[in-house]
C-alpha cells in the first residue's frame, strides 16, 4: 500500500491538521482516509519509511514552562502499516519559533530543523559606546538546529544550534531566516537556504562532537534573492534552488567536502507585458500551457512571483518549480554539466501552489495549491512534460506532502 500525508496550514478559515491518503500507485488517485489535529498548523514533513515514522512540523506555540507558549514542535507520528493512520504520536518541542523544514540524515540517527523566525520584533532603548540612548531592534533567535534520533526512530535531545548574522535589504528581511535544508545523496553534507541572507550555506555533521561544522563560506546571491527551497540532483554533484521573489532557479556544482560552486541562474516563465516582448534565454510565452483550471493570465497583467515546491524527477533529467503569484510548475530540462533548460510551464487557476510531490517511479506529480484548496494529480511523461491526470481533490490550506511506500 501507498499513502500520501498532506499537511494543513493553519490560516484564518478552513482547517489544518494532518489528512491522510490513500494512494493508487496504478493511476494515481487519492482517497482521503482522514484528517486529524485539524486545529493545529502543520508544515514540513520528512517519513522513515523503514520504521514508518512521519515526522511534521507544527508552528502552534508549546508551553515549555516560560510564561508564555513558545517555540514549535515536531510531531512524532507513528504510523500502522495496514491502515496507513497513526497509531502512536510523540510531542517534541524544539524551541524554534516559526520551524520551517527539516532533514532526516541517511542513517536515521540526526535530524536536522530550520527556524524561520517571526516577522513580530521587540524594540529596546540601550546605550551605546558613546554614551547615548538608542533604539535596538531585537529579532526572534532562528537557528539552523541538530538533534539526535535513537534506534527507535525517537526524537532525542537538542545536540547543537548555528546561528546566520545579518539581515537583508526588504522588510521581511530584518533578521536571518534560513528555510530549508537538503542532504545530498552523494556526500554527506547538508545545503541550506537562507531567504533572510539572500545566502546559502553548507553543513556537515561532526559525529564525534556532535557538532554542525561550516564548510567553506556562504554564497550571497546578491540583493532581495531570497532562496527558499533547494534540490539535489539524485545521481551527480549538483543542487538547486530557487527563489522567493522571481521564478529563477540557481544551480551549483559540489566537491567531496560539501563546497559549492555556483554554475548558472535561469529564468522560469514570466507573464508581465506582452507576450511578444518576453522571450527570454530559455523559451518564450509559447512553452507556458493551460492546466487545471484553464485560463492565463493575460498580455499586460503584472504578476507577483514566490517560488514554493522545487523537485527533481528520479531520473535526475527533470526539474520542476513551483511558482505562485503566477500559479505555474516550470518544467526544466537538466544536463550531465549542470546546466538548466526550461521545455515547459503549466499553469492552474487555483491559488497559491505550493507543495509538489514527485512519485518514486517518476510517473505521476501531485500539487497542492494552499488558499485555492486542491491537490492536483499530473502525469509526467518520458519526456519530462506535465499533463493533467483529471483528479483535483479538495483539502483545505493543502501544504506539504509525503508519500509512504509500505
Amino acid at each position: 500500500m501507498s499513502y500520501v500525508y498532506v499537511s494543513g496550514w493553519l490560516r484564518g478559515k478552513g482547517h489544518g491538521g494532518l489528512g491522510i491518503f490513500s494512494f493508487n500507485c496504478a493511476d494515481g488517485s487519492l482517497e482521503l482516509l482522514e484528517t486529524i489535529d485539524e486545529d493545529l498548523p502543520f508544515g514540513a514533513s520528512v517519513i522513515d519509511s523503514d520504521k514508518g515514522i512521519l515526522y511534521v512540523l507544527c508552528s502552534k506555540p508549546q508551553d515549555v514552562g516560560l510564561k508564555v507558549p513558545s517555540g514549535g514542535a515536531v510531531y512524532e507520528l507513528h504510523l500502522d502499516k495496514t491502515t496507513g493512520k497513526v497509531k502512536e504520536k510523540r510531542i517534541v518541542p524544539v524551541y524554534i519559533s516559526s520551524p520551517c523544514n527539516l532533514s532526516l540524515t541517511g542513517d536515521g540517527k540526526y535530524m536536522l530543523i530550520c527556524g524561520h523566525g517571526s516577522r513580530n520584533y521587540v524594540s529596546r532603548v540601550v546605550k551605546g559606546e558613546d554614551g547615548e540612548y538608542h533604539p535596538e531592534i531585537t529579532c526572534d533567535d532562528v537557528p539552523v538546529m541538530l538533534m539526535s534520533v535513537d534506534e527507535d526512530g525517537h526524537l532525542g535531545k537538542i545536540l547543537d544550534a548555528v546561528y546566520h548574522e545579518g539581515c537583508g535589504l526588504l522588510a521581511k528581511q530584518q533578521t536571518a531566516h534560513p528555510h530549508c535544508v537538503t542532504q545530498s545523496p552523494l556526500a554527506d553534507f547538508f545545503v541550506v537556504c537562507d531567504k533572510g541572507m539572500d545566502s546559502v550555506f553548507s553543513y556537515s555533521i561532526d559525529a564525534a562532537s556532535g557538532k554542525l561544522i561550516r564548510n567553506g563560506e556562504p554564497i550571497f546571491l546578491g540583493t532581495a534573492v531570497c532562496p527558499r527551497y533547494s534540490a539535489f540532483h539524485p545521481a551527480l554533484p549538483y543542487v538547486y534552488h530557487n527563489s522567493e521573489t522571481s521564478t529563477d532557479v540557481y544551480s551549483y556544482r559540489y566537491d567531496e567536502h560539501g563546497v559549492l560552486t555556483p554554475l548558472s541562474v535561469t529564468r522560469g516563465a514570466v507573464f508581465e507585458g506582452d507576450s511578444s516582448d518576453r522571450e527570454h534565454e530559455n523559451g518564450d510565452w509559447s512553452l507556458v500551457q493551460s492546466g487545471p483550471g484553464g485560463q492565463l493570465p493575460g498580455p499586460g497583467k503584472e504578476q507577483f512571483t514566490e517560488g514554493q515546491g522545487l523537485n527533481i524527477h528520479p531520473s535526475g533529467k527533470y526539474m520542476y518549480n513551483v511558482t505562485n503569484g503566477t500559479n505555474t510548475v516550470d518544467v526544466f530540462a537538466l544536463g550531465g554539466d549542470g546546466q538548466v533548460k526550461l521545455i515547459q510551464s503549466i499553469h492552474t487557476d487555483h491559488a497559491w501552489p505550493r507543495g509538489q510531490l514527485i512519485t518514486p517511479d517518476g510517473r505521476f506529480l501531485l500539487l497542492s495549491c494552499s488558499v485555492g484548496g486542491k491537490i492536483i494529480v499530473f502525469n509526467i511523461s518520458d519526456d519530462g512534460m506535465l499533463s493533467p491526470a483529471g483528479d483535483e481533490i479538495d483539502f483545505e490550506n493543502a501544504e506539504c506532502m509525503t508519500l509512504w511506500e509500505c
